[in-house]
């Protein structure tokens, strides 16, 4: 997986842990991008509702 995000190009940060967070009370585990707040599931797939349009790319 590309570790840029796709909103900006931003480096999402992985927390794996599935813990609540302040970004996201319910949070599985994954990517957070501390730009602008987009989440992408530990597969890569974005979260609605996120600046970010697509999923983080996979070559």
């Amino acid at each position: 997986m590309v570790g840029l995000c796709t909103h900006l190009g931003c480096a999402p940060i992985l927390n794996a842990e599935v813990i609540p967070q302040d970004y996201d009370p319910e949070w599985q585990g994954g990517f957070f991008c501390p730009c602008h707040g987009s989440m992408f599931d530990l597969a890569g797939r974005v979260y609605s509702g996120v600046p970010a349009p697509d999923n983080l790319v996979v070559p």
